[in-house]
């Protein structure tokens, strides 16, 4: 009975989760925070992503003083769209339309530096570019025609932003209510309605009411006209401004890796390699070009598992040479199957890999100074290896194996303060499972506001552990566990049903033995 219960109290010792011990990760940082709060944030070093035991950073876990395991949250650093509010002053261009004297105005309308635009009875536009200084010198006209200002020709093509506000700077004393026609072009031949406007301005007994801020649509434009319906009331402008919402975009940030040098593949001139010890989902890839005056287009290309190299007569079962001279086959065949088996090999392999990223790295110098162009973007896939291949044509990178430096997106952890202090980042377990938590769940309520998010920062390099004597095993959370788990259990069942059989056998002996 006794033995029993000691074996089912193992196996609910082997069921119950292990406490997280520092020393079971391979790689410890020191967090140092800036100053006393509840929760910190910290941006995870380049050096702790390279070392970690997995791309999704899984094993990485953070302790207090006493070597307790801290509730922390990952998240990835994305980009940064900051929407702002930009004004910019409008170029105007008045426009002149042509009236005879008796006041019949006419339907052509023409720009003070000699753009006319002219729209017939079925409202097409035609624009003609006139002499208009040498009009100007001359002083002459038509006769019984006069040149009256009717509105004003916008010019939207420089702005950054799309507009969706006009306002005027007036300087008529007229009062009342100004109305326009406002209308859009991209090429300055074909214009589309965007309705209308006006200017509002009264004065009465020290008050005022003035209202010179346009709505426009929100879409991109690069030149409006405005046209007054009254001819007189078009000259009390005397400038404009655009307004409008743009959106200033903050690129995410990387991390970036050491160094490092590639390995030539044998036989295949301006192809290399780099393997990496796990998947790894790379954000962008910078060649660093030490040689002035040199270009090279180029293909990265990625697979997630390293492939075995092609193999050989030797590998493939029996050996080339022994299977001619046994007369089992001729040369030709062997040489033909060999072939296609290699064929076959190198399209396996080729096809294992995937194109990443493609283009031109140099670096120019000249009088103007030096331009340099080292960073392809790549499509933050995961890949095992990586391979660059350089196209001859542009000379190379010169006779060393090329080295490049990898970005991964920045990722930031927030963890919160439990315990003293000081806090160690941990990562390096092969076996650990993931332990972050949502960070709405870590973070329940507004901590930014109430000043209980501090920030942190990592300090020092990653350290290798402190080996601990006489250190109990390690013990993984696998599929082994598990069976020993419910084989412990089975025996215990197996053991109870015994014990209990033995009981009753028992008991129904001593009945027995009572009745005679």
């Amino acid at each position: 009975m006794k033995f029993a219960v000691a074996l089912f109290a193992a196996g609910i010792s082997l069921a119950a989760p292990a406490a997280e011990n520092i020393a079971d990760y391979a790689y410890r940082m020191v967090i140092e925070p800036e100053k006393e709060a509840t929760w910190y944030r910290v941006e995870i070093p380049a050096s702790v992503q390279w070392q970690a035991a997995h791309a999704d950073l899984r094993d990485l876990r953070v302790f207090n003083a006493k070597g307790e395991s801290l509730p922390f949250a990952l998240t990835r650093r994305e980009a940064r769209h900051t929407p702002k509010r930009r004004e910019a002053e409008a170029r105007l261009f008045p426009l002149y339309a042509d009236e005879a004297v008796d006041g019949a105005p006419s339907t052509d309308l023409v720009h003070s530096n000699g753009l006319r635009i002219r729209r017939d009875g079925s409202g097409a536009v035609e624009i003609e570019v006139t002499d208009a200084r040498h009009a100007k010198r001359s002083g002459k006209a038509a006769p019984g025609i006069q040149k009256v200002l009717r509105g004003w020709l916008l010019d939207a093509s420089a702005l950054d932003f799309v507009p969706d506000r006009l306002f005027f700077d007036w300087a008529g004393e007229q009062e009342g209510f100004f109305r326009f026609a406002i209308e859009g072009s991209d090429d300055l031949e074909h214009w589309y309605d965007w309705g209308h406007g006006q200017i509002v301005q009264f004065h009465f007994n020290g008050q005022s009411i003035v209202q010179r801020e346009i709505h426009l649509p929100r879409r991109k434009v690069r030149y409006l006209r405005l046209l007054w319906q009254d001819a007189e009331q078009a000259g009390g402008v005397r400038g404009a401004r655009f307004a409008g919402m743009a959106t200033d975009v903050e690129s995410a940030p990387f991390v970036w890796s050491p160094p490092i040098a590639g390995e030539p593949v044998s036989g295949r001139e301006g192809e290399f390699i780099w393997t990496f010890s796990l998947s790894l989902p790379l954000a962008r890839v910078s060649i660093l070009i030490d040689e002035a005056n040199t270009l090279a287009p180029v293909i990265f290309s990625g697979r997630d598992e390293p492939q075995s190299p092609p193999a050989t007569a030797q590998s493939k079962g029996k050996p080339l040479a022994a299977e001619i001279l046994r007369g089992e086959r001729r040369a030709s065949d062997v040489f033909r199957s060999r072939s296609h088996e290699r064929v076959r090999e190198s399209a396996r392999e080729e096809n294992a890999w995937r194109t990443l990223a493609s283009g031109v790295v140099y670096r120019l110098t000249a009088s103007t100074g030096e331009q340099v162009e080292e960073d392809l973007d790549l499509p933050d896939v995961p890949v095992r290896q990586l391979r660059l291949q350089i196209d001859p044509r542009g000379g190379g990178l010169g006779a060393k194996a090329p080295v490049i430096k990898l970005a991964l997106h920045a990722r930031s952890l927030t963890f919160l303060a439990r315990g003293d202090a000081p806090y160690q980042l941990a990562v390096g377990r092969a076996g650990a499972q993931p332990a972050d938590l949502p960070l709405a769940t870590l973070i329940p309520v507004e901590a930014t506001a109430s000043g209980r998010l501090g920030r942190a920062h990592v300090v020092g390099s990653v350290s290798a552990p402190v080996v601990r004597e006489n250190a109990p095993p390690i013990v993984e959370d696998d599929g082994n566990a598990k069976i020993v788990l419910w084989a412990v259990l089975f025996m215990g069942v197996a053991l109870l049903a015994g014990m209990a059989f033995s009981l009753l056998r028992s008991a129904k002996k001593g009945k027995n033995s009572g009745e005679q």
